[in-house]
């Protein structure tokens, strides 16, 4: 295990490609599947592209948690590759919204009236808001423009909000909405757990340091 965790393709930029490159090839074939012209299939492919972006952001969310709740080689590996996991989630979302910015400026009457709501809207900007200057800062280059802190601050909350924002889309999904599929049960229930595993990872660390003050 740990000689194939080593291995140059399952790591860094390799491991982005490796990802990534599926990724575009079943959105640009899907892209060349559909009518440009109807709205709703526009809508399908922001749907489809989410779906394909939406794994890496839940790997890349918890991974901190698994190394502190179950340390391994593999968790090791995970948050080494952090950065090119939450990347590979960026990547998904720019072809999100090729599609969301299609859908709003090609079909604006269809959008207003089918998709349109004050919430949505504000959950997706906040969403890009803080996604573009994370994917900027991943970069040493850029990173090192920005005290130590406020990068931190800038990771810490952006990830927590692109959780509830890709969280909030299966939980809509869930409850208010009549079309379910199988893949908005998963998305829902391992959003969950991911959130779940954040908290459990928060509060060893709590009692570990508790105990260290003690002794």
């Amino acid at each position: 295990m740990k000689k194939l965790l080593r291995n140059k393709n399952l790591n860094s930029w390799r491991l982005f490609a490796l990802i990534t490159i599926p990724m575009s090839i079943i959105a640009s074939y899907a892209w060349s599947q559909i009518d440009t012209s109807e709205p709703v299939q526009v809508s399908s492919m922001i749907q489809l592209t989410v779906r394909l972006a939406i794994p890496w952001l839940y790997v890349a969310f918890a991974t901190s948690a698994l190394v502190t709740l179950w340390p391994s080689i593999f968790t090791v590996w995970l948050m080494r590759n952090r950065k090119f996991v939450g990347l590979c989630f960026a990547a998904g979302m720019t072809w999100q919204l090729v599609f969301i910015l299609w859908y709003v400026f090609g079909h604006y009457q269809h959008y207003v009236v089918a998709a349109y709501t004050v919430y949505a809207v504000a959950v997706g900007v906040v969403g890009y808001a803080f996604l573009i200057p994370m994917a900027i800062t991943s970069f040493k280059t850029n990173r090192r423009h920005m005290s130590n802190e406020h990068w931190k601050l800038l990771h810490l909350f952006g990830m927590y909000n692109l959780w509830i924002y890709a969280y909030s889309t299966y939980f809509w999904e869930m409850y208010y909405y009549d079309d379910k599929q199988i893949i908005d049960f998963v998305y829902f229930w391992a959003g969950f757990a991911v959130i779940i595993l954040r908290f459990a990872a928060w509060a060893k660390r709590r009692k570990t340091a508790h105990a260290a003050v003690e002794a």
